[in-house]
Order: C-alpha cells, then sequence, then structure tokens
C-alpha cells in the first residue's frame, strides 16, 4: 500500500481513553471541522486573544495534515488537567503496511530467504497474527471521548464506540 492509496479505517477496532481526549479524525474532509470545535472549546468565553485562538487553529491544521500524509487515521489531544496544568500527551493512531507476501514459489525454491535463514524465521515470509494485514488499535466511526461528529462527543463516559 502506498501513501497515495486512499483505505478506508478499519471499523472493527475500539480505543479506550480516559476522561478528557479529543478526537481529531484526519481525514481531510473531517479534520478542519474537528479542529475548528477544538479550539472553539479551548477559548471559550476568551475574547481578547483572537490571534493566538488564529495561530492555533492554523498550528493543529499542519499537524493535523502532516499527521494524515505520514498515514495516520485519527489523532487524539489530551485535555486532562492536574490542578493548573493540562497534562500534554498526544495518541497518533495509524494503519501498519501489511508483511510483504510470499509466493508459492519462493517457498519451495527458496527465493526471497536471506542466506543462512529458514523460510518463516524473520525473513518476512513469516505469519504474524491475523486481521488483514492492519495494526487495529483505535475508536470506530465518530463517537469518542472529547470529539465525535463536529467535534463535540461526549467526555465523561471515558470510552470510545
Amino acid at each position: 500500500m502506498t501513501h497515495t492509496e486512499k483505505t478506508a479505517p478499519p471499523a472493527d477496532y475500539r480505543l479506550l481513553l480516559p476522561e478528557g481526549w479529543f478526537r481529531i479524525p484526519l481525514d481531510p474532509e473531517q479534520r478542519d471541522r474537528s479542529v475548528d470545535a477544538l479550539v472553539e472549546r479551548q477559548f471559550h468565553g476568551i475574547d481578547n486573544a483572537p490571534h493566538l485562538k488564529e495561530e492555533l487553529r492554523a498550528d493543529l491544521r499542519h499537524r493535523a495534515a502532516e499527521a494524515h500524509r505520514g498515514g495516520g487515521i485519527e489523532l487524539y489531544l489530551s485535555l486532562q488537567e492536574a490542578g493548573p496544568f493540562t497534562v500534554p500527551a498526544s495518541l497518533l493512531v495509524s494503519l501498519a503496511p501489511a508483511p510483504p507476501r510470499r509466493t508459492a514459489a519462493a517457498g519451495r525454491s527458496g527465493a526471497g530467504v536471506r542466506p543462512g535463514r529458514r523460510p518463516g524465521r524473520g525473513d518476512g515470509g513469516e505469519r504474524r497474527g491475523t486481521g488483514g494485514g492492519y495494526g487495529r488499535t483505535g475508536p470506530q466511526g465518530d463517537a469518542s471521548t472529547g470529539a465525535g461528529e463536529g467535534g463535540a462527543g461526549n467526555a465523561s463516559s471515558g470510552r470510545v464506540r
């Protein structure tokens, strides 16, 4: 799979996070709306800092776009507080590339096996679990802690669907 291929994110995984995390889907059709919702949430009631608000919005959009170009499908930002401090943390969910497939001919002839190695022992042809070649961690759909459709989610549940 190349970075230019459009691949739908898996829909059969869950990610459980504590309260206070905000989800930004990285799909270009959704991310700006979620970034806007996060910025509005963080600047709620603060009207005298429009330049800071726009700087944060631009920075988050840039970082979300970079994460998407790098293969990310969701970005989570911690908004948890410990006293007067925000706990800085982020989590990027991305698809793991499928391991290279070994052809039947390569398996019989030993082609593609490094010298001194037996097939299936770290040569790229071994089978690593199941699941269609994707590492799966994360929520499904738009429901999330902190941001869902349009960025407004149920932050108190701590559970992501």
